[in-house]
């Protein structure tokens, strides 16, 4: 009997794994997405310092 009811609560947690693998593989992406915008950012911002420090030497 105990077998059969761990063999039967197997398949919830196989869904739940899904779950959770599908919310990481979200975080994941987010994270990226947020990624790619701060690097974005980061390079206005070193051109803007570029370009300061070329009018300053001007």
């Amino acid at each position: 009997l105990q077998s059969n009811d761990t063999y039967v609560s197997s398949e919830p947690s196989k869904n739940l794994s899904e779950k959770l693998q599908d919310k990481n593989s979200k975080r994941v992406k987010a994270f990226d997405q947020e990624r790619k915008e701060w690097n974005q950012d980061l390079l206005q911002n070193n051109t803007e310092i570029q370009k300061l420090r070329t009018h300053a030497l001007q």
